[in-house]
């Protein structure tokens, strides 16, 4: 693990949205990401059109999150799975973000 890659994947709010929306165990389709992504938006610049942040996923976030070692990305069949370690830095670092800038 690269923990450079691990905190540029982290760098943008778009990819921190991402590992939220993914369970262990489930795939994910970019259609049903960008979906989930577009309705949890918190600033203007997530809530562009689904379209777009689709394509914005394919070209863009999600080869940063899979390089990062966050996610598995299927081609064939355009789904996204949660890694182990995008598990973990999920628990251990989004969840508390998030549960600080709630309070």
């Amino acid at each position: 693990m690269h923990l450079d890659l691990v905190y540029r994947g982290l760098a943008d709010e778009i990819r921190r949205t991402v590992l939220p929306c993914v369970q262990v165990g489930d795939t994910v389709s970019l259609s049903a990401l960008a979906e989930m992504i577009a309705k949890s938006a918190t600033t203007d610049e997530v809530a562009d059109s689904v379209e777009t942040l689709r394509v914005e996923l394919y070209h863009s976030h999600i080869p940063l999150l899979c390089d990062a070692g966050l996610l598995e990305y299927d081609d064939r069949q355009s789904v996204v799975v949660l890694t182990e370690l995008g598990s973990e830095v999920k628990s251990e670092l989004l969840q508390p973000s998030l549960e600080m800038t709630q309070h």
